[in-house]
């Protein structure tokens, strides 16, 4: 009850909508995205704003999260995107890890069999997921690549 008394919020609505209402009409453009060219310049006017704010607290820093906001949308609902993520979702992330591994160390096939100890057979059923990583392959990834096991796993 408090916060009633020290503020008249009825006057609160008009007197923000002069100043939403030059907002909008200066950054509108960007907020409807609906094209790459249309992408490309709000990427541009959110960079140009962005680069003028000086602290966390700039109020300039409500245009950006508006046009971030309306990037963000657009991006999303991009079939490219969407269809990344469903194929994301589906992939086992022992073989994700394994093959970001082998791209991060320029490793072949035979050099990734010599550190778990495999044949070229259990090496490619592995990368083709068609056989599991064991917990000795696991541990001995870990200790070579010095990185956590739990990267080999689903986040929960």
């Amino acid at each position: 009850m408090l916060a009633k008394n020290m503020y008249n919020f009825e006057e609160i609505p008009n007197a923000v909508e002069p100043v939403v209402n030059e907002l909008n009409n200066i950054i509108k453009d960007f907020l409807n995205i609906d094209s790459d060219e249309k992408l490309e310049a709000s990427i541009c006017a959110l960079e140009t704003i962005d680069s003028t704010i000086e602290s966390p607290d700039d109020p300039k820093q409500f245009a950006v999260n508006l046009i971030a906001d309306a990037i963000e949308k657009y991006e999303n609902n991009l079939p490219e995107l969407q269809a990344f993520e469903t194929l994301a979702a589906a992939l086992d992330p022992a073989i994700s890890t394994l093959r970001v591994l082998m791209t991060q160390h320029n490793l072949k096939n035979r050099n990734l069999k010599s550190i778990i100890n495999v044949n070229d057979s259990a090496m490619s059923m592995i990368l083709n997921g068609k056989r599991e990583l064991t917990r000795k392959h696991i541990e001995k990834l870990s200790n070579h690549f010095k990185i956590d096991p739990a990267l080999f796993f689903d986040k929960i």
